[in-house]
């Protein structure tokens, strides 16, 4: 038995071994690795119940979700089963393996496909350990060594620019303007932008997902430009949406109400059909109510009165319309 199943995972990697050129060794040691532990568990599980099913591995995301109070007895045996075997997680690869070990075959473009995603997930991984690495040079010793560290840093941040997070970049421009490297800083800063422009909520410095604020003038200016030249143009309506109802709102809201100009209301407040008018029309009012309003908010409101001024001179009806708004 034991040497028809080794056949069974002989004829599999045959079948797929290909797929695999070209790839990070740590991908295709997942495969050698998860082959042999799924071809065991689908042909031996039957008649040994201490054995994991291939349905069983197949449904886990992760080995540690196993083993709360919902787990049978025989679960959590086949936890340790697959721990002292090092399988701690099923990702989409493993399941494209289970499908071979179960057909006897697999689609090799289906099988490349999520190949490739691993792969990147692997080069991804190496890249931001080479650059987290990059920081044991700086912190374990106390060699007079400035040339080696900036040189050493400055490769590991460009060869794994895209793992590095806007406040690993702070960090280390914060290093580079301490040892007296502006230009290797500003260098750095002006190439992560280049490298990571499609991402662009990553510029946006007063995002949730910082660790800590950015400190850098030259990050927080040039993201800041980057964001604002860049980041999706929301529309009056979609802003109107959100503010209408509410007392809050934000600078990107003001920005995107007080941009637009007279006709833009005209033809926006024209547009409108529905319940929404009202609360739209009342909403970009409401800015000239403000005491302490500086000029670009109330300027919301005077170009929304100037429209609506356009649209009561139209009819006697539209006029009779817009007097609820007291302009």
């Amino acid at each position: 038995k034991n040497i028809r199943i080794l056949k069974k995972i002989e004829r599999n990697v045959e079948n797929a071994w290909r797929a695999f050129e070209g790839c990070e060794s740590e991908v295709k040691m997942q495969f050698l690795h998860t082959v042999v532990l799924m071809n065991w568990a689908y042909f031996c599980s039957k008649s040994d119940k201490d054995i994991p099913t291939l349905d069983f591995l197949e449904s886990m995301e992760s080995i540690y979700s196993i083993g709360k109070k919902d787990a049978t007895e025989e679960e959590k045996k086949w936890k340790s089963i697959l721990l002292s075997y090092n399988f701690t997680r099923v990702d989409e690869l493993d399941r494209k393996i289970a499908k071979l070990v179960r057909n006897g075959y697999i689609d090799l473009t289906e099988l490349s496909e999520s190949i490739k995603i691993v792969n990147k997930q692997v080069l991804d991984n190496k890249k931001s350990n080479s650059f987290r690495s990059a920081w044991d040079l700086f912190h374990n010793s106390f060699d007079d060594n400035v040339e080696e560290v900036v040189s050493h840093f400055y490769k590991c941040f460009t060869d794994s620019v895209t793992q590095v997070s806007p406040n690993d970049l702070d960090s280390l421009v914060g290093v580079f303007r301490e040892l007296g490297e502006d230009t290797k800083a500003s260098e750095m800063i002006t190439y992560y932008i280049q490298e990571r422009r499609s991402e662009i909520e990553l510029f946006d410095v007063d995002n949730f997902y910082l660790f800590r604020p950015i400190k850098d003038e030259e990050i927080i200016e040039k993201f800041k430009g980057v964001y604002l030249t860049d980041s999706p143009k929301r529309t009056l309506g979609e802003v109107l949406d959100v503010l209408s109802g509410q007392n809050g709102w934000n600078d990107d809201d003001i920005e995107v109400l007080s941009s637009a100009t007279e006709d833009d209301y005209y033809h926006y407040f024209k547009s409108l059909h529905g319940n929404h008018l009202t609360s739209h029309v009342a909403t970009c009012m409401k800015f000239g109510r403000i005491s302490n309003a500086n000029e670009q908010t109330r300027s919301v409101s005077v170009k929304a009165k100037e429209a609506l001024m356009r649209i009561s001179g139209e009819s006697k009806l539209n006029e009779l319309r817009i007097h609820k708004f007291n302009l």
